[in-house]
């Protein structure tokens, strides 16, 4: 919800919308050689593919979601309208190490990662929650200003506003309020309500 994450355009996702493949020079096509399209928008789920190679496929549009790509290679490979998020550790592109370059430019664009990285006691604890609530104050006010249907739309599979103020309600009565303050029964609505004044929390029970 901050401005310079805004997604202004985004890759074509429809099959029809997306460019010829290619490929390297292995093979001019993924059908020569009996080529299968059995796997054309299939969904892999809590799979184990550890070691797996793809050789010649068409996996335009395919996408990845939380899944642990350690010591992937890409070889010969397109990348063209792809995009990446994640954490990012010894990521080589031709050659170059990209890890450093993404680090330093998010530090540029969102100093609080500094900040939090550097919290050494107590009063930097504190200045942290102050950044921390200041940020949360302004993706609030963003989010006034949308329709109130868009508060509970995804997009791209993403949570929606509504969804994400719901998990930060329970994680702060999973730890702060019953593991912290050890209360039996912290009241999720009353959080709800300090979050966002004049909201309710998106739970099935609103």
């Amino acid at each position: 919800m901050t401005a310079t994450n805004d997604q202004t355009a985004s890759a074509p996702t429809a099959e029809d919308d997306l460019p010829e493949a290619q490929f390297g020079p292995h093979r001019f096509y993924a059908g020569e050689g009996g080529g299968s399209q059995q796997f054309r928008g299939a969904r892999f789920n809590v799979a184990d593919m550890r070691g797996a190679r793809f050789e010649v496929a068409d996996m335009r549009g395919a996408r990845f979601t939380d899944c642990d790509l350690t010591g992937a290679t890409f070889r010969d490979g397109w990348l063209v309208d792809v995009s990446i998020s994640g954490y990012l550790s010894n990521v080589t592109v031709n050659g170059v190490e990209v890890a450093g370059f993404v680090s330093a430019e998010l530090d540029r664009r969102h100093p609080e990662r500094v900040q939090f990285r550097e919290i050494k006691n107590a009063a930097d604890y504190r200045a942290m929650w102050d950044t921390i609530e200041r940020l949360w104050a302004q993706a609030v006010e963003r989010a006034g200003r949308l329709p109130v249907a868009a508060l509970s739309t995804q997009v791209n599979d993403e949570w929606s506003f509504a969804q994400t103020l719901r998990h930060l309600v329970f994680i702060t009565d999973a730890w702060a309020s019953r593991t912290v303050l050890d209360e039996p029964r912290p009241s999720p609505h009353r959080t709800a309500a300090k979050l966002v004044p004049g909201r309710r929390c998106g739970c099935a029970r609103h």
